[in-house]
């Protein structure tokens, strides 16, 4: 190898010419010429061409190999050193367990964001991808971080274009693969009914489920709703809030016995544990039912399996119910247990028949009173008088009650031939027409 340098001035100094610094400057400056080989590729015989002058044609090359990738470059990267640049066009969808090894000088990790790992679609086929060394990285070892866009979005949003509880969209770039901590963003055209999936790119249905395992309810998601999951591996997560929450309330609509009411957003369907709080416009008389967006009656039932009684649920009440899979079951406080009406009221010696007051135990208050029906002893009509102020001749008890776990009962003395009470104007001592009288009882626990 030889190298020629001639050096040679570019201007002489005529006579009699003056000084002047612009002069002096052109005197004192040279031309050079070079010649012979200097053993590069920078320079061939003195040559410049457009691949020499091409920013980045040194640190570009093909990469060989899937996930455990190599790279050569020419002129060839003499160490790995901080701030080092290479690139390349992908050649298939890379993973977290990604390396590349440049110029044989070692395979280091390809990560992303500071150190974190790839996720799958990170680098995809025919990405062009741009990777700085970072000594500092994975634990000190070094690694390649990746300083140019990811071809898989954190965070990805398309429109739903499936059926009721079949939802699908189709992202852009389209992930190749479903991987835990995939967070993907839809708008719903339907509302679900139950259970529901979601297919993302054709890769396949995938559950989605709420708070860990659970299937969705009808009404968690509703037509034109903005919902956002995450992959966990083996499900879709809904991150955002289920539209139909754990309590619903609602003004009553029905009629006596039978509650309707109508949530919004509307569930789908019934399912065992939902909540449902309902203001009652009338009182209930008896066995009463549910009606929730005319999904269909279902029972009112308290402490289990017993049906209400009379005035269980009152106007203007705010009730609590829940659906135990068959039956709604009331909640809370019941102010009266049970009770029974329009009861003919016993000749002497006889009872009132059996009256089943469904609280399983023995009440722990039970009033019986004579309500009446046709003007008597100066009470009119719905006026009503404890039993214990009902007496026979020589004011002898008129009744005596009973009550167990199942019944009530009401006896009329055989010395009560007739009954008493005191006239409601005078005071007196009155006999009674038992036909204008009938017998009403309460029970609470």
């Amino acid at each position: 190898m030889s190298q020629q340098v001639t050096v040679t001035p570019n201007e002489s100094w005529p006579t009699a010419s003056k000084v002047t610094l612009d002069r002096l400057r052109r005197a004192a400056k040279p031309t050079v010429a070079l010649s012979g080989s200097v053993g590069t590729s920078d320079l061939d015989a003195g040559a410049v061409t457009t691949a020499k002058t091409t920013p980045g044609a040194y640190f570009y090359a093909a990469v060989s190999g899937t996930d455990a990738m190599t790279l050569t470059l020419s002129p060839a990267m003499a160490s790995l050193a901080d701030g080092a640049v290479v690139r390349f066009k992908s050649n298939g969808n890379k993973t977290s367990a990604a390396t590349l090894d440049v110029n044989a000088l070692g395979a280091k990790k390809v990560l992303k964001h500071g150190g974190t790992a790839l996720d799958t679609g990170d680098i995809k086929t025919n990405q062009m991808v741009e990777l700085v060394y970072n000594s500092s990285l994975d634990g000190g070892a070094g690694a390649w971080e990746m300083t140019s866009q990811l071809g898989q979005a954190p965070n990805k949003y398309a429109a739903d274009v499936g059926a009721t509880d079949d939802y699908a969209i189709t992202l852009d770039p389209a992930p190749p693969v479903y991987y835990t901590g995939l967070v993907v963003r839809f708008k719903a055209n339907t509302v679900n009914t139950g259970a529901a999936t979601l297919n993302v790119n054709a890769l396949g249905a995938k559950t989605i489920k709420k708070f860990g395992a659970i299937d969705l309810n009808g009404g968690d998601i509703v037509a034109n709703q903005l919902n956002e999951v995450i992959y966990d591996g083996t499900n879709f997560q809904l991150l955002s809030p289920a539209c139909q929450g754990p309590l619903k309330y609602a003004s009553d609509a029905g009629s006596t016995d039978s509650y309707a009411v109508s949530l919004t957003p509307a569930p789908t369907e019934y399912w065992a544990g939902l909540v449902v709080w309902f203001k009652a416009n009338t009182v209930n008389t008896g066995a009463a039912t549910l009606n929730v967006n005319s999904l269909g009656a279902k029972t009112i039932k308290k402490r289990g399996s017993f049906d209400l009684g009379d005035g269980d649920i009152r106007a203007n009440e705010i009730v609590q119910v829940v659906y135990d899979g068959t039956n709604f079951q009331l909640n809370g406080h019941t102010p009266v247990n049970f009770s029974a009406t329009g009861l003919t009221v016993p000749g002497a010696g006889s009872a009132v028949g059996n009256q089943a007051h469904g609280m399983a135990i023995a009440p722990s208050f039970v009033r019986w009173v004579l309500v009446n029906s046709t003007a008597d002893a100066g009470y009119v009509t719905g006026d009503e008088i404890d039993i214990e102020f009902v007496v026979g001749p020589n004011y002898v008890a008129g009744f005596g009650a009973v009550s167990d776990s199942t019944n009530l009962n009401l006896m009329r003395w055989a010395a009560a031939t007739t009954l008493y009470v005191a006239h409601k104007t005078t005071g007196v001592a009155t006999a009674i027409t038992t036909s204008n009288w009938r017998l009403k009882v309460y029970a609470n626990l």
